[in-house]
């Protein structure tokens, strides 16, 4: 084990001894990862600078900030806050549990100010704060390995950071009459940006145990995020609130529950779902609602405090399946007319556009946008065709078949480029049928399968040892039979013995070949059993992983057994992976979305 390098910076009230065993506490836990040295104050010698000024050079010095917050707050302490914030430095928060009754309001105040800003974790007692620190400083170090650590933490060192990593257990279900107390003390931590909120939560909580608008989300037993979906017509869904707590950010709850949402939607036949949210948290919820296919809309302002705007954002939901025949007409239809724009000057495959059609009072008239639609196998031919033609105006190249999924392949983050897998994850749930596009069908293990993408028929608690929450994930093996995959190809889960079935199917946004640092530097704790296994894998196979990140994954309705998969596929072996023509993964698609029988 190398020898400790990574600086915590440890901060809290001290006065009169205030919050000293706390601090003890914290100090211990970070020590036994050996890997980190905490600084605190107490524990240091005289200086000839002030306190104030001493803690500050020591925090700018330091990697980490752990915060221990009691029922007292001083302005120090917020000094300290606000250096790191300026500073960038991680802040890792723990809130002892005071009764609400008896929370101070300075208490109150910096809980607001970390609620804003940071994932927080309450405790109860030295044992459980040691605990979460321990687990939190875990995390961070794992998190952000490539962003700010890569330079101190070595093979070793990742080996056993990741070796104890696990996933809380988590279950989506619906709200009941007994989670009454805990929706609305969740609900009420909006009032900040929503200051006449109260008399809708107790008017969504008068039916909370007959409606099914109000969803919550579980994490070892307690009320982490909530969901209220409102249906507006019988095709038209608004998702009221997507809010997930400060105490359980951090493990990808917000991206699980946004798909699992969009996924119910698609079910049930939904055509537009549509969410709005404050300014101050868009940058924080955007993302997670890019993933599942939002997209901006427009910015409502003053529509629930004066001087404020709400950020509105949509989502179309487009069934069945596109061709290349189509393709032409579904993106003048979905990406122009549909979003307000008009279309200036057709030229077929070729054609500029103004989006959208209408502007602000007063606003300039929208700029000219030129867009290129491919319809072929190998649109990077087209794409380098026509970027010289357009990559000094505003154009967007737009492809039925995906970019090269190799991330060294020179196109595969091309600029202006929308291919395959953008469209899926936009347009979800429409089906892409790109003819000369293959696919992958790959054997895992029944144990890894249930880690990485667990079947519905098991309970519906997610172990604790489930590789991630969230709806993207990173699949290892060895790297060959990736190079004709594409994004927006399929991946193929075959599950062996007992399992014998392809369990579902997912859409590969990248592959990526590199030794196991750079495969846990790219994708951190993403698909990894452990770093061991990565090694292993490498061993065998000139020290190289093959690493396929997917996303939408879907478990199938009726899976695919190994007979009916040799129907499909004569003389299939599933002892290797298997490329899968565009047609073999279209009949694979259909059986295994048919009613289960």
């Amino acid at each position: 084990m190398a020898e400790p390098h990574i600086r915590i910076f440890v901060s809290s009230v001290m006065t009169q001894g205030y919050l000293s065993n706390e601090r003890n506490a914290a100090c211990e836990a970070i020590e036994s990862l050996k890997l980190t040295v905490p600084w605190d104050f107490a524990r240091e010698p005289a200086q000839a600078a002030t306190p104030g000024a001493a803690a500050l050079q020591e925090l700018a010095l330091s990697d980490i900030v752990v915060l221990i917050l009691g029922n007292r707050h001083t302005p120090p302490v917020q000094e300290e806050l606000d250096e790191a914030e300026r500073l960038g430095k991680p802040i890792l928060a723990f809130v002892e549990r005071v009764p609400s009754s008896d929370e101070s309001s300075e208490r109150q105040g910096v809980v607001a100010w970390l609620r804003d800003r940071v994932k927080y974790q309450e405790f109860l007692g030295l044992e459980q704060l040691k605990r979460e620190v321990v687990a939190a400083v875990r995390k961070e170090l794992v998190d952000g390995y490539r962003s700010r650590y890569r330079d101190r933490l070595k093979p070793d060192d990742i080996r056993e950071l990741t070796h104890v990593q696990s996933t809380p257990g988590l279950l989506v279900r619906q709200a009941k009459a007994s989670d009454r107390d805990a929706v609305r003390e969740t609900l009420m931590e909006l009032e900040q940006w929503y200051p006449d909120i109260r008399q809708w939560v107790e008017e969504r909580l008068e039916s909370i145990d007959e409606a099914d608008d109000i969803r919550v989300a579980e994490m070892d037993g307690e009320i982490g995020a909530v969901v209220v979906v409102r249906s507006k017509s019988d095709d038209i869904r608004k998702f009221a609130t997507l809010y997930v707590r400060p105490t359980a950010r951090g493990a990808a709850i917000g991206p699980h529950i946004v798909r699992e949402e969009v996924l119910r939607a698609a079910e049930e036949g939904v055509r537009k779902a549509y969410v709005t949210c404050a300014d101050e948290i868009a940058d924080r919820l955007v993302p997670i609602l890019a993933q599942s296919g939002f997209t901006p809309e427009g910015v409502s302002r003053g529509r629930y405090r004066d001087g404020a705007a709400e950020w509105v954002l949509g989502k179309n939901f487009v069934y069945g399946e596109v061709t290349p025949s189509d393709f032409l007409d579904f993106v003048k239809t979905r990406m122009v007319t549909e979003a307000g724009g008009e279309i200036v000057e057709d030229q077929g495959n070729v054609f500029s556009a103004r989006l959208p059609r209408l502007g602000l009072a007063g606003s300039a008239r929208p700029e000219l946008i030129w867009y290129v639609v491919s319809s072929g196998d190998r649109p990077e031919e087209d794409y380098v065709a026509y970027k010289g033609r357009f990559e000094q105006q505003s154009w967007t190249f737009v492809s039925l078949g995906g970019r090269p999924a190799d991330v060294s392949h020179e196109l595969h983050e091309a600029e202006a480029w929308m291919d395959a897998a953008d469209l899926s994850s936009q347009f979800y749930p429409v089906e892409l049928a790109s003819h000369g596009q293959r696919s992958l069908i790959v054997t895992i293990r029944p144990e890894f399968a249930q880690e990485l993408i667990p079947s519905s028929r098991a309970p519906s608690m997610l172990p604790p040892t489930r590789l991630q929450v969230r709806p993207d994930n990173v699949y290892y093996r060895a790297p060959d039979r990736y190079q004709e995959l594409r994004r927006g190809s399929r991946l193929f889960f075959y599950v062996s013995d007992p399992e014998q079935r392809i369990r579902g199917s997912a859409g590969i946004t990248d592959v990526f070949v590199g030794n196991p640092e750079d495969c846990f530097a790219r994708y951190g704790t993403r698909g990894l059993y452990d770093y061991q296994r990565l090694e292993d894998i490498a061993q065998n196979h000139d020290g190289k992983v093959l690493a396929i990140a997917f996303d939408w994954y879907r478990e199938f309705t009726a899976g695919v057994n190994l007979p009916r998969l040799r129907s499909i596929i004569p003389n299939y072996n599933p002892q290797s992976a298997y490329l899968a023509s565009a047609e073999y993964a279209s009949a694979i698609l259909r059986e295994g979305f048919r009613h289960a029988e």
